[in-house]
């Protein structure tokens, strides 16, 4: 099938989090992009009063998501998050196996609610998606 449901696969991407200062915020779920060679996040976010978002991608060749993990380039992956109740993404073609989501905050002093992330896991080897 040509059709995007027979080609993404859909994980779990984040938890979600209450964001109130200046910070980096990672999330906890690891990504396994074997067999995929992009992988995009919609991330939902509602209730926001101030501050600045940008949404990251970090990716490393190793499971746990952190050790040797490191931001992919700017070119390969946009993103920001500046408005309440509303879905932002950022994607990235990427070069190692995992990768997390992170978000990256500014400007704030009483923050924003972020309610969760989806992660799309796009261009697979084998097609179609079970």
């Amino acid at each position: 099938m040509r059709d995007l449901v027979n080609n993404v696969k859909t994980a779990p991407g984040w938890a979600g989090a209450t964001i109130a200062s200046n910070t980096d915020t990672d999330s906890t779920i690891v990504i396994d992009r074997q067999g995929y060679d992009s992988v995009a996040f919609a991330v939902h976010v509602g209730t926001r009063t101030d501050g600045s978002y940008v949404l990251k991608i970090r990716e490393t060749d190793n499971p746990d998501g952190v050790t040797g993990a490191a931001e992919v380039a700017k070119y390969q992956s946009q993103g920001t998050m500046n408005a309440s109740n509303s879905v932002g993404k950022v994607g990235a073609a990427l070069t190692k196996r995992y990768c997390t989501l992170r978000i990256t905050s500014s400007g704030v002093t009483t923050g924003a609610v972020f309610k969760g992330a989806v992660a799309l896991l796009g261009n697979p080897v084998v097609a179609p998606v079970a």
